[in-house]
């Protein structure tokens, strides 16, 4: 949780869900395992599924952060990947 939380503080300048300048958008959810990785890519896609698509088109990426680990992508796109791989 404490993991979880600090990323989201991190992202909180975007929340959870990332804009794009030029107005594309992303799907962020955060885990701290890689244990918890399918789980992360089933609640980001819960969160794409609740937005108006229609209206805003379908995300840029769908991304999952974890502590650790590697960066792998799922079936369906999405990013999985640690903390440390985001930095610049």
């Amino acid at each position: 949780m404490l993991f979880e939380s600090a990323v989201v503080h991190d992202l909180a300048v975007f929340d959870a869900v990332v804009t794009i300048p030029d107005g594309r958008w992303g799907a962020v959810e955060v885990k701290l395992g890689g244990g918890q990785i399918a789980a992360g890519v089933q609640s980001v896609n819960r969160v794409v599924e609740q937005i108006d698509t229609d209206a805003l088109g379908e995300p840029a990426f769908r991304l999952v952060v974890t502590g650790t680990g590697p960066t792998l992508v799922a079936d369906d796109g999405t990013v999985i990947t640690s903390l440390r791989n985001l930095a610049p």
